[in-house]
Order: C-alpha cells, then structure tokens, then sequence
C-alpha cells in the first residue's frame, strides 16, 4: 500500500512538473499584471500571478526593490509559467544575480 501511495505521489508531482514551463529571455518591463520579456529578437508579454515568487538563479527568495516594475531593463530572467484558465500565467521569476564588483 505504501509503495502504491509513493508512486501515485510521484506521478502527481511529475505530472504538474511538466505542466510547467520554462521560458529564458531578458527583462523589458512589469506592471502589476504583466510582465514584458524580450525572446529570441521579439518582446513577448505574460500574465503574472498574483504574488509570482521572485528568486536569483541561486534560488534564493529576492525582494525586487520597488516590485518587478522596477527591475532593471534588459537584466537576464527565467520566467516559470503554469495553466490557469488555459491561459499561461507567470508563478516565479528567476533574475540572474548580479557579479559583485570587487
């Protein structure tokens, strides 16, 4: 029994992994809602989550200053998408962190 409740955790937790997606490009512009990425050459716009998660590419939790509206343009981001609606929704911006100057 307890190996059928392991592999059934297993595929739910897969499963929703794969729901998700990935999308690397660089920073343009947010507002509350929205959040613009240019990708490949083309500025695309996703929705955002209500409290989408903001963390370094170390994956530590990082408080933006001001909120993503005030982000740095062009800065390097990892947006993480999820199906709400049918629709793709931001839930968690990865900002490469910055080289501290020596």
């Amino acid at each position: 029994m307890t190996r059928v409740l392991a592999a059934a955790l297993a595929l739910l937790f897969i499963g929703t992994a794969l729901l998700a997606d990935e999308i690397k490009g660089t920073f343009k512009s947010a507002t509350d809602d929205k959040i613009t990425i240019t990708v490949d050459g083309a500025d695309k716009t996703y929705n955002l989550a209500k409290d989408p998660l903001v963390v370094t590419d170390n994956n530590k939790a990082k408080a933006v200053k001001g909120g993503l509206a005030k982000m740095k343009a062009g800065t390097a981001v990892t947006i993480v998408t999820d199906k709400k609606d049918d629709k793709d929704v931001v839930v968690t911006v990865k900002v490469k962190a910055a080289k501290k100057k020596n």
